[in-house]
């Protein structure tokens, strides 16, 4: 309230006051219709079951093990993941208590991932600003969700809410404050939520504090504030450095992994853009110069549509860009799980770094072609209508691992006859299983010269052995 004595709210470059232009029934059909997609990207998911990777191999398993205080604050990886602890915790005790037979447990997480990932769709349908008033604007941008090309790997499962809650942090950046009960979603979305289910929604908290600070508004102060409040709490009390992440890229090699990832891939489709990213690899690996010419095309396409964003005054657009922007720097540039050049080059490859900045970027280009009138919406709309194709030929057909897997059912009926069986899960070949058996070990202190395949699968030395590729003791 002391704020508001001083600031004069008014969001920048507003030409005139939002003129809500929300229809109940008409959102409520979108909403539906953009649930029946997320569904159908993944149908084994929801038909058949399954726990991806680790969220059934170390969250689930490390929960069926330890007890809630353990379970819950649990941090993995360098931070705490609050939902896949949490999520996967409710799981197992309602396994336990009786009210959810273990054939039945990865629906429990499936829902709980499926209502965060329609967030999103909730802010954008029922969120207020003038930009989303535009026809068409609103199923575009849920479109560019539901078929963003390379994103199995954060559907569904509650590992990588994360990401989606990282969406949802940029489109509160970009709309407007609302003034109605939707305040408490988005503070409870930027405390708790975001921040304490991975540190990617913290690379926006300078964006929020940067539009508090341009629009002179209280209420964006009071959510960078709700969001510095979670951000602390991660980075004092679970964050940590891995011994997995850290491979810091060279401005223009970070540049040029940006252009392939979020650049080709979205608008060439995979055969292309997999041609391409190789001459480009193979530029790099000889210290050639090919590759420098897409790190300046990567400047050059930031820089530009930066531009057009500032012309036509769709600075909704530009926070937009610069969400993307700043995810991409942090993710490429030091917080993917270690790897070489090959897979830095590769869009398949660490898929769920992608979803961010290309979701961000694609918004972007959408609302300024749906804002913008002359010479650049007719070069836009080709851009466009080229990254819905090639979005909705990735959605048709999906990466496989992501879409097959073990049978679950019949891996728990394998258990029930001897508590002993790990259980294979989908994204992981067979060595990787969940350790459910009636004994529990605990885990040894987590560091690179500990990391063993001794350890259980639960355990972070283990995980670590494993992504690493350590040698096998013989």
């Amino acid at each position: 309230m002391l704020l508001s004595l001083f600031w004069e709210e008014r969001e920048f470059w507003e030409m005139e006051e939002c003129i809500s232009c929300n229809d109940n029934k008409k959102n409520i059909i979108i909403l539906v219709l953009f649930s029946v997609f997320i569904i159908l990207r993944l149908p084994n998911v929801v038909f058949h079951g399954r726990f991806l990777a680790e969220e059934g191999v170390v969250f689930f398993a490390y929960a069926w093990h330890f007890p809630t205080w353990a379970a819950i604050w649990r941090s993995f990886a360098g931070y705490l993941n609050l939902g896949a602890n949490a999520f996967t915790f409710l799981d197992v005790s309602l396994i336990k208590a009786g009210w959810v037979s273990l054939e039945n447990a990865p629906y429990v997480t499936t829902a709980a991932a499926f209502l965060f990932q329609i967030q999103p769709a909730i802010i954008i349908l029922w969120g207020e600003a003038n930009w989303l008033c535009s026809k068409y604007i609103k199923p575009a941008l849920l479109f560019v969700i539901a078929f963003c090309p390379f994103s199995e790997e954060v559907w569904l499962n509650v590992m990588h809410i994360q990401y989606q809650l990282i969406l949802c942090c940029g489109l509160i950046l970009a709309v407007n404050v609302p003034k109605n009960i939707f305040v408490w979603f988005y503070q409870a979305l930027l405390l708790v939520s975001a921040p304490l289910c991975g540190p990617g929604a913290i690379v926006l908290g300078p964006l929020f504090l940067l539009r508090s600070i341009v629009d002179r508004s209280a209420s964006r102060f009071y959510q960078t504030v709700f969001l510095g409040l979670g951000s602390v709490i991660q980075l004092s009390c679970f964050f940590s450095s891995s011994v997995v992440r850290g491979h810091f890229l060279n401005p223009l090699t970070l540049s040029s992994v940006i252009f392939v990832r979020t650049g080709i891939y979205p608008f060439l489709g995979s055969a292309i853009s997999k041609k391409i990213s190789y001459f480009v690899l193979q530029s790099y690996n000889a210290n050639g110069l090919f590759w420098n010419f897409f790190s300046l095309i990567s400047i050059f396409c930031f820089l530009f549509l930066s531009c057009i964003a500032w012309r036509y005054r769709q600075i909704s657009a530009g926070w937009l860009i610069f969400s993307g922007l700043s995810l991409a720097l942090v993710s490429f540039g030091g917080g993917m799980i270690a790897s070489d050049a090959s897979a830095w080059f590769d869009a398949r490859n660490g898929e769920r770094y992608n979803f961010i900045p290309v979701v961000f970027f694609e918004m972007a280009l959408f609302v300024v072609m749906f804002n913008s009138v002359g010479e650049y919406r007719f070069f836009l709309k080709p851009l466009c209508i080229l990254m819905l194709l090639v979005g909705v030929s990735s959605y048709i057909k999906p990466i496989g691992i992501e879409k097959t897997g073990p049978d679950w059912k019949q891996q728990v009926q394998l258990w029930r006859n001897d508590h002993r069986h790990p259980l294979e899960v989908w994204g992981w070949p067979a060595s990787w299983a969940m350790d459910l058996s009636d004994t529990t070990q605990s885990c040894t202190t987590v560091s690179l010269k500990a990391a063993s395949y001794e350890d259980p699968t639960y355990c972070e030395n283990n995980w670590i052995a494993h992504v690493l590729a350590l040698p096998r003791l013989k």
